[in-house]
């Protein structure tokens, strides 16, 4: 994985959440002539993960890769928003239960209980 650093200040940045870019150039025609480079985020890939989410924030950075399994497969699905909501939760548990360094199975099964549950 290639880590891509950007000087954008000057610049400004829309992003827009939509299974297709012409979905919302069609909703808002106005956002076209704006759009410099429309740019497609896929899922994370499996071998990444990990690495990604290590980058991303010290609970994860550490964390057992099975965790990190059973949190994409029941909730995440490569899904870099779900993993912020996990995130989350990590952090609003983590006080509750005394809970310091990398995010760990126990943990994990709190965060997919309240996160999976809830959805229902």
């Amino acid at each position: 994985m290639q880590r891509v650093v950007a000087d954008v200040r000057g610049v400004s940045l829309i992003v827009v959440g939509s299974s297709t870019i012409d979905d919302v150039l069609r909703a808002s025609p106005q956002l076209k002539s704006r759009m410099a480079r429309p740019v497609k985020f896929e899922p994370i890939a499996p071998v990444d993960l990990p690495k990604v989410l290590a980058m991303y924030h010290p609970m994860f950075d550490g964390c057992d890769s099975h965790v990190i399994g059973r949190l994409d497969a029941a909730f995440a699905h490569r899904n870099f928003r779900r993993w912020a909501r996990i995130l989350q939760s990590a952090n609003r548990f983590a006080p509750v239960f005394n809970h310091e360094g990398p995010l760990n199975a126990e943990m994990s099964e709190r965060i997919l209980a309240e996160l999976v549950v809830r959805r229902r």
